[in-house]
């Protein structure tokens, strides 16, 4: 049933990070409110997600590509969605331990992936 306070019916929501974890809670809240999704991870299985639309009765696209990679950016066009959300996993360990490789990938993901 589709909340009328955020109802996009119709729309497709572009979800980075889709497939578990944040972008998994995100990818169900606007499924829920009635979006067709179409999610971005860099994981080549979404079973989780799959599963998820299936039970919904939602439309779903999915592509595999490693955002933080300009060169499998090449061609997107994220811009012209209906709606869009993001999320990046972070492991579990304190942020202090995190290395800056990781860091900088992680922040890119979020912060250029658009670009």
């Amino acid at each position: 049933m589709t909340n009328n306070l955020f109802d996009i019916s119709g729309r497709v929501a572009v979800v980075t990070g889709g497939r578990r974890g944040l972008g998994l809670a995100m990818s169900e809240g606007l499924a829920s409110a009635g979006a067709k999704l179409a999610c971005i991870d860099i994981a080549d299985e979404c079973n989780q997600l799959r599963k998820m639309a299936e039970m919904r009765g939602v439309e779903l696209t999915y592509f595999q590509a490693d955002l933080a990679d300009r060169s499998q950016r090449n061609g997107w066009s994220i811009g012209s969605s209906n709606a869009s959300a993001g999320s990046t996993s972070w492991s579990t360990a304190p942020a202090s331990s995190i290395g800056s490789q990781r860091w900088s990938s992680t922040w890119g993901v979020g912060t250029r992936s658009s670009a």
